[in-house]
């Protein structure tokens, strides 16, 4: 057989059984959108900070940085769910578009504030 009558012999057979290919793309498809649909929307993201002590002995330099860990990672957290953060949060990302219609900014903020979910445990 020739190269072109071997590339029609192929394209018969893939016509003939165009259906089943077809039909097989389109359960993939569907399974894909309804299980796209019926998952919940969430993301979920982790960063680590990692808190030294001051290298330099405090003989030589005075630290102007006081406080523990956890003051620090307070203010971190205060700072990251401050309303002026998270509103603009919200308006650079669409976030929660069916809220806008009926409620206040500062509801959806609280919203917000409560979808975000902060574990300060050490890593593992």
């Amino acid at each position: 057989m020739q190269p072109e009558q071997d590339l029609r012999h192929y394209w018969r057979i893939l016509m003939s059984r165009k259906q089943y290919f077809l039909g097989t793309a389109l359960a993939i498809v569907l399974v894909a959108a309804v299980v796209a649909l019926a998952l919940p929307p969430i993301y979920e993201s982790t960063a680590t900070i990692l808190i030294e002590e001051q290298q330099i002995p405090p003989d030589f330099v005075r630290s102007t940085v006081t406080g523990f860990a956890d003051q620090r990672i307070q203010s971190l957290n205060q700072q990251i769910l401050s309303r002026t953060r998270l509103l603009e949060i919200i308006r650079q990302f669409n976030l929660y578009p069916e809220m806008r219609e009926k409620y206040t900014t500062e509801e959806i903020i609280e919203k917000m504030r409560d979808d975000i979910k902060v574990d300060s445990s050490a890593p593992r």
